[in-house]
């Protein structure tokens, strides 16, 4: 590796990384309905506003122990200041995602001591799509990679030093203490793993003086089991139980859910959700294995390989669990684009890294032209669309002529970011909003005012509104393929059918139309259906009851 001038970090070097991740994050917050994972957090942080219990919270009105309490209780704090929303609900990702980059940015500086390092990790993250995806859902991962980044951080502080600043050690035991109030075990093991790389690194355990040890051990037990024990206090056991056996030890074992996928799982992922970056990881670890005296390169490599390994022996896989890892592979490729001197054939393989990823851009605009004008982006937003993927590829393909890593990190990451926000700023919402889910929140809503105890019944919800339905109308949808049975019912019931079904509880059953609405299936996002043409089709909302 080549030497680059150390530099010194200004903390105004951070206003445009951080400008530039709001720019993608803070426009669409509200602008797309709730994932599946999302209405879990959503709703139960609602659930305790609603109820003013801030200890248990509850989903569908049920006591639910899925995650620990922290993401409920920033979810509800922000509905408390911004109102019942979906765009409330994801500020607590979104501004988790800024503190990520700011954390990763201090980490490169701690490693390294060179401004252009830090900025180009930064950059990095920012233009890695699953980062830019997850700052804007409401879920506890965010909060899981900032705790498990800050606590890195706090270690390469703790290393850097002969005698581990004081203040340095307690925040160390705050932090690992709200990763666990945030996601439970995991959020101990990561980092954990982490900081025994530091340590193997180091050969010696730290001087650590008692009255900061003891400080930190009380933080970390008040703010990681705080908690638990008030929950046991008033539920008993059966929630502890739940929690840790059903949610952490089963998931691993393989006994509860996203089971079966090969042991390449993450790799796989990280090639594509990674990508341009992850073609360049293989690069970026060859050679800081081969440098002498990058010990905060190698600390990050086997941080990364050792995490990956845990994940890989458990039997449940997802693809998000990679997400604290981000920002460690963001420093290893943001310092090689930095310090490399490429080969000849480093620099063939990168310039047609360029090149694909440019043609990609160009050929972006060609699936969406193929989407019903109700469900794109009309006039001069998608002229803007077009001119900013053209941007983006000229950049790549710019790179290709000068071609330096400093100039290609520039051009990856204006694209990639450029592309992020395309696509979460006008593409996703243009298309939600041709989604016909607020009309029939609406059309629910009214209904309910007639009979207050109706219940939603659906055989399938192709348009995702049961989630959209619970957090704002706050009624559950019940899942049925029996849907004459429903119509016949005494019970008031709302039920969504497909026309043909429609059709069949009409001639068999004295059912009320509400209305037909049109949708696009959301198969469009897969990578088979995105070539293919979209075709709107029909849902018809049904009552069983008179006006």
């Amino acid at each position: 590796m080549s030497i680059v001038q150390k530099t010194p970090l200004r903390s105004r070097d951070l206003v445009l990384p951080l400008l530039a991740a709001s720019l993608s994050l803070f426009p669409s917050l509200g602008q797309t309905p709730f994932r599946r994972a999302e209405i879990y957090f959503a709703d139960a942080a609602r659930a305790m506003v609603e109820r003013a219990d801030w200890v248990i919270p509850y989903f569908r009105g049920v006591p639910f122990f899925d995650k620990p309490a922290l993401t409920y209780w920033l979810l509800a704090a922000s509905f408390k200041i911004f109102g019942f929303s979906s765009g409330a609900a994801r500020v607590t990702s979104a501004v988790a995602s800024l503190l990520v980059i700011a954390a990763t940015i201090w980490m490169s500086w701690l490693l390294w001591r060179d401004r252009a390092s830090a900025l180009a990790a930064a950059w990095v993250l920012i233009a890695t799509v699953p980062f830019l995806s997850f700052g804007g859902i409401a879920m506890s991962d965010m909060l899981l990679a900032l705790w498990t980044t800050l606590a890195m951080a706090l270690g390469v502080s703790c290393y850097r030093s002969e005698r581990p600043p004081s203040l340095a050690f307690i925040a160390l035991g705050a932090v690992l203490g709200l990763g666990f109030l945030t996601k439970g075990p995991i959020a101990l093991i990561i980092p954990g793993l982490g900081l025994l790389c530091i340590l193997w690194q180091r050969r010696r355990l730290p001087a650590i003086s008692r009255p900061a040890l003891i400080l930190s051990a009380i933080l970390f037990l008040v703010f990681s089991l705080g908690w638990f024990a008030v929950v046991y206090f008033r539920m008993g056991i059966d929630p502890i139980k739940f929690f840790f056996v059903r949610e952490n030890l089963q998931r691993f074992s393989g006994a509860a859910h996203d089971v079966g996928r090969p042991f390449w799982f993450y790799i796989a992922t990280y090639l594509g959700q990674g990508a341009p970056w992850s073609f360049l990881m293989p690069l970026a670890a060859l050679q800081f294995l081969r440098s002498e005296g990058d010990e905060g390169g190698k600390i990050l490599i086997l941080w990364i390989l050792l995490v990956v390994g845990l994940l890989t022996l458990s039997h449940g896989k997802v693809d998000y669990y990679l997400l604290p890892l981000y920002p460690a592979a963001a420093l290893l490729v943001g310092r090689y684009l930095q310090v490399a001197v490429w080969t000849r054939g480093q620099r063939l393989f990168i310039a047609m890294l360029l090149g694909v990823v440019g043609t990609g851009l160009i050929l972006l605009p060609l699936p969406i032209l193929r989407v019903p004008s109700e469900w794109r982006p009309a006039g001069f937003a998608m002229f803007g669309v077009t001119v900013a993927l053209i941007i983006g590829a000229v950049a790549c393909f710019g790179a290709t002529f000068r071609l330096k890593p400093a100039i290609a990190l520039r051009a990856f990451s204006l694209s990639v970011w450029l592309a992020s926000g395309v696509v979460s700023v006008f593409l996703l919402p243009s298309f939600y909003a041709g989604q016909p889910n607020d009309v029939l929140i609406a059309a629910a809503s009214r209904e309910r005012m007639l009979r207050p105890d109706l219940t939603v019944a659906a055989h399938e919800d192709p348009t995702q509104l049961h989630r959209d339905l619970l957090f704002y109308s706050r009624l559950v949808v019940e899942e049925s393929a029996d849907l004459s049975s429903l119509a016949s019912s005494p019970k008031p019931y709302l039920i969504l059918a497909s026309p043909g079904e429609a059709a069949s509880l009409k001639e068999t059953t004295r059912v009320r139309e509400i209305g037909t609405y049109r949708y696009i299936p959301l198969k469009f996002f897969t990578l088979s259906g995105i070539w293919a043409q979209p075709e709107p089709e029909q849902l018809v909302l049904l009552a069983n009851f008179d006006f």
